[in-house]
């Protein structure tokens, strides 16, 4: 009965420290390197448009007129295709004008006798110029005046001209909304400013137009949007645009 619980015993001894010793094993193994993650690719987004509705062919007309009192001074005309619910079309047509950033008049003397601009030799005196008949007549005193030079102006440019951006949606019950973006600079020139009575002293002068709108029309409609005085010459700028769908 003893050699039994002894064997037993021993065995369980046996067993606890072969069980430690692979314990030991595992713990002191380094841990297998972990492949590295890839990084998740985004997914490009797709084009905006500017609503889910049909693509529609369009024509636009783009009317900008000047008026002084009842008499149509300018009409300038834009037409841009572009279609609905897509892309905005963009129109950009421009110069660039010279104005005159600065004068100057620069003076000179007069110019007198050559003189020799070798030094006297040593022990010599200098011998001074004879003086001049104007010299004479005016005292030793009296200094030359300047004499006039044409004068020298600078110039820098500035762009005048006309940006336009137009997009339409809808279109599902004939309407379209259009949505309109105008900027403009342009010269007010010598005639203009003297019929408004406006002094200039011949200088240029640029007048800037800015207008954002949003406009419903239908096929073959034509609509007045913006109706503005300028300050400087009392011109009444009105604009109309027409709306046509292209078939």
């Amino acid at each position: 009965m003893r050699r039994s619980t002894v064997s037993t015993l021993i065995g369980a001894a046996l067993l606890t420290a072969s069980v430690a010793a692979a314990q030991d094993r595992q713990a002191g193994t380094p841990a297998a390197p972990q492949a590295p993650t890839q990084p998740a690719t985004a997914t490009p987004a797709p084009p905006r448009t500017s609503s889910s509705g049909p693509p529609v062919a369009l024509e636009v007309q783009l009317v900008i007129a000047r008026y002084q009192g009842d008499k149509r001074v300018s009409s300038l005309p834009y037409s841009l295709a572009l279609v609905a619910n897509r892309d905005s079309a963009d129109l950009n047509i421009s110069s660039d004008v010279p104005v005159p950033s600065a004068t100057v008049t620069p003076t000179r003397p007069e110019s007198g006798p050559a003189r020799d601009p070798s030094p006297p030799p040593s022990g010599t005196a200098a011998t001074p110029p004879p003086p001049s008949s104007d010299t004479a007549a005016r005292g030793p005193t009296a200094a030359a005046p300047p004499r006039p030079s044409p004068p020298l102006t600078s110039y820098s440019y500035r762009t005048a001209g006309t940006t336009i951006r137009c997009t339409a949606s809808g279109g599902e019950a004939g309407e379209y909304q259009l949505s309109v973006s105008i900027d403009e600079t342009s010269v007010v020139s010598a005639d203009q400013a003297a019929s408004a009575g406006a002094a200039l002293n011949q200088l240029p002068v640029f007048r800037n137009l800015r207008s954002r709108n949003m406009v419903l029309l239908r096929d073959g409609q034509t609509r007045q949007y913006v109706v503005a005085s300028d300050r400087v010459t009392g011109e009444v700028v009105r604009i109309d645009v027409t709306l046509r769908v292209v078939k």
